[in-house]
This record gives C-alpha cells, structure tokens and sequence, in this order.
C-alpha cells in the first residue's frame, strides 16, 4: 500500500490494487466480526474500534471510487496509512 506512484506499469499498479482489495476486505471481515461479538454498543465504547471503523469506511468509500476509474479521490490513498 505504501508503493503506490512509485511504479508507472500497469500490470504492477493493477497487481497492488488487488493486493489493496483484499486487505480492505479482510478489515470488513474484522470489523464485521468485532461487531457481531461486541454488538453496535460495546463496538463504540472503545475509541479504537471507532478509529478502526471509521477508516474501514473510508477504504470502502475509496473501493467504490476506484472500481468506477474516478480519480479525484486520490487523497483517501493517504488514508492507507492509517490501516
């Protein structure tokens, strides 16, 4: 996720997109986990959980985005950091 502007071929670009696919989906399955054990209410009594939910959001918002080739959204990249 931190290669991201350092390769300029597209089989790389792609490759790291996929890569990038699957770590957001395996955060949505966290997440998803974390909330069924804990429910919405004991998910949100921990900051982390909230931070960590936030950010699963954002990288779906980002999925989305990209799937549909709209590059205007390059700044949620930076939030790639934050996982």
């Amino acid at each position: 996720m931190s290669l991201d502007g350092l390769f300029e071929d597209k089989e790389t670009i792609d490759k790291l997109n996929q890569i990038n696919a699957v770590f957001t989906f395996f955060f949505i399955a966290a997440m998803g986990i974390k909330l069924l054990a804990l429910g919405p209410a004991g998910y949100t009594r921990d900051r982390m959980n909230i931070f960590d939910g936030a950010i699963v959001l954002i990288s779906i918002f980002e999925l989305i985005f990209f799937e549909s080739g709209n590059k205007a959204v390059t700044a949620f990249k930076a939030v790639r950091i934050l996982r």
